[in-house]
């Protein structure tokens, strides 16, 4: 067992991982002993309370158990390729939210979904807020107005300023998640057999919704942080869309910011062309050690539709987002809002409007945003390390994710599968694509793993390749 005193992880967080990946490869079976806690304290020359706290967070994951007279073992439970028979039952499609709870519970080690850490979300002020407005009055767990609760609503507004785009209350609609807020938007601007322009790779399930919609997505190229222009003007001569949809800040998949100058001329283009811009913000709040920047919509708030999120900024959980649209939009997206059910519970936007106005949010934040940059920095510190040089990713500036490019002849589809095995989620490029070929290109994730862990799950994925 190799361990390093300068890494940015705990000595015993470092232990977790090592004697996780040997139960993972099936280097220790069910059933093996592990040496005591004084031995192998002794070993590493580490304090013997390290060893302690190693051994009780493997048991708290089910993989060591002690008995008596026999000390420590792997547990039996566990069969003889940690995770890999749970993984074979999960869809091949794409992540699913079982990666993370798995990750937490057995050998496997999730880099599938781009989400916040829920770990890392303090619930008591916000479950303490749900109580407050329990106690004030019961119809505070009626039905929400279609557009949301004013306090919510306010408190979305402040957030907005605060980041450079002075939204009125006016025209803000809170949804129940910013994929649901596309949705609505979607059908408030087009009809079945448009087209919709997409900055790619895109989101999860946005080639599924614009399906289900029956509308026509289109790909537009990336060129620098930002998009291929040209691309989009050759696009509107093929095709009208109906909208362009970019992500200026993170996206979800590449962590890649767009300049201001790129912001200003992608705004330039959809005024010469007379397009709707939408714009994915969900993960705008989580940048990694960079100033923000201002949205698109703060530059033009007529051509402009800002689609926002606490799901990523908060807890994936959460399930709340907001639209912040051009005037004439409001009262159509109002009225689908309405139709459809798409708006959170009542008491879950009072509680939320309460966490934020009480500074809980702001905190949580600061609070966060270091830990996502550590493990930014550790994924990124294993693929050189690790990874052939064949591969290539993107420098994330924010959100949880980097966008991996693999050498020639490498498909992700099969790495994917052989990876399940080793105990690795990802995702692959496919469910973020929707006509180029995803064969070479994957996600990987970081913010629901330690660096530690990271590295040991790149150390894995890289060997495969």
């Amino acid at each position: 067992m190799l361990l390093q005193a300068e890494s940015s992880s705990a000595i015993y967080k470092q232990i977790v991982e090592q004697i996780r990946s040997q139960i993972v490869d099936g280097k220790l079976a069910p059933g093996d002993s592990l040496p005591t806690v004084r031995s192998l304290a002794s070993e590493l020359e580490v304090s013997a309370l390290t060893v302690f706290r190693a051994y009780g967070e493997l048991r708290d994951m089910g993989l060591l158990e002690t008995r008596a007279r026999q000390g420590v073992l792997v547990a039996n439970r566990i069969g003889p390729s940690v995770g890999s028979a749970i993984m074979a039952r999960l869809p091949v499609q794409g992540p699913m939210a079982s990666y993370e709870q798995l990750s937490r519970s057995t050998g496997i080690r999730s880099m599938a979904s781009s989400v916040g850490d829920p770990a890392l979300f303090f619930a008591d002020q916000f479950v303490a807020e749900v109580q407050r407005f329990r106690d004030q009055d019961p119809w505070n767990f009626y039905l929400a107005e279609p557009e949301g609760v004013p306090e919510l609503i306010q408190q979305i507004a402040a957030i907005l300023s605060r980041q450079g785009l002075a939204a009125s209350e006016a025209t803000l609609v809170v949804t129940s998640g910013s994929l649901q807020g596309l949705s609505v938007l979607f059908d408030a601007i087009a009809s079945p057999g448009d087209v919709v322009l997409v900055q790619e790779p895109g989101r999860i399930w946005l080639k599924e919704l614009l399906s289900l919609k029956r509308l026509v997505g289109v790909p537009v190229r990336l060129a620098g942080s930002g998009i291929d222009l040209d691309h989009v003007r050759y696009c509107f001569k093929q095709f009208r869309p109906k909208a362009l949809l970019v992500s200026p800040d993170f996206g979800h998949c590449t962590g890649l910011r767009m300049t201001l100058a790129e912001r200003e001329r992608c705004l330039s283009l959809a005024r010469e062309l007379g397009i709707l811009i939408i714009e994915d913000a969900a993960c705008s709040a989580i940048g990694l050690g960079i100033s923000s920047l201002s949205p698109i919509r703060s530059l033009d708030t007529s051509a402009v539709a800002y689609v926002g999120s606490f799901s990523y900024s908060l807890c994936p959980g959460l399930g709340v987002g907001y639209l912040s649209l051009p005037p004439a939009l409001k009262l159509p997206v109002k009225s689908v809002t309405a139709a459809s059910g798409a708006s959170t519970p009542k008491f879950l936007q009072l509680a939320l409007a309460g966490y934020v106005r009480s500074g809980f949010y702001d905190a949580h934040l600061k609070r966060v945003i270091p830990r996502y940059a550590a493990r930014r920095d550790g994924l990124v510190a294993s693929l050189k390390q690790f990874m052939p040089t064949t591969v290539a990713w993107t420098a994330s500036q924010g959100g949880f994710s980097t966008w991996l490019t693999l050498g020639e002849n490498v498909s992700s589809s099969e790495l994917y599968d052989k990876a399940l095995k080793r105990g690795i989620a990802f995702a692959p490029g496919a469910l973020f694509l929707t006509t180029a070929s995803p064969e070479s290109q994957l996600r990987l994730s970081f913010g629901m793993l330690e660096p530690e862990a990271l590295r040991e799950a790149v150390k894995a994925l890289a060997s495969l390749l």
